[in-house]
């Protein structure tokens, strides 16, 4: 008698950011905050995420359970505002462009792009 045995399933880890960029991202901690400490702040979190996140990933994929990570970014085309304020995301991030008017597709569309893996 053979037993099958089901693979696991992978699991996808969206994580959406948008650009920090003095003057435009967490506003609301100025003027407590300069526009710069707002976005080293922003950048910091965002940091902390991504390598949480990495971390999360090498323990699944250690225990045999597949993990995708993926980083959405807006404005579209912004990595290079991402790198200026010091975000180097892990190797183990595909990196993507938000897309959509407002900020509410961005998870359906984010969603869908990630579905595309699995099909």
């Amino acid at each position: 008698m053979s037993v099958e045995r089901e693979e696991p399933a992978v699991v996808h880890l969206i994580v959406m950011s948008r650009a920090p960029v003095a003057g435009q991202t967490k506003t609301r901690l100025t003027p407590r905050l300069s526009a710069e400490q707002a976005r080293d702040f922003h950048a910091a979190c965002l940091m902390d995420v991504l390598e949480a996140a990495a971390a999360w990933r090498a323990q699944r994929e250690a225990a045999g359970a597949p993990t995708r990570l993926h980083l959405f970014i807006t404005p579209p085309g912004s990595q290079a505002d991402f790198h200026a304020a010091g975000v180097a995301w892990p190797p183990e991030f595909t990196v993507r462009d938000q897309v959509g008017e407002t900020v509410m597709p961005y998870p359906s569309v984010s969603f869908r792009v990630c579905l595309v893996f699995l099909l």
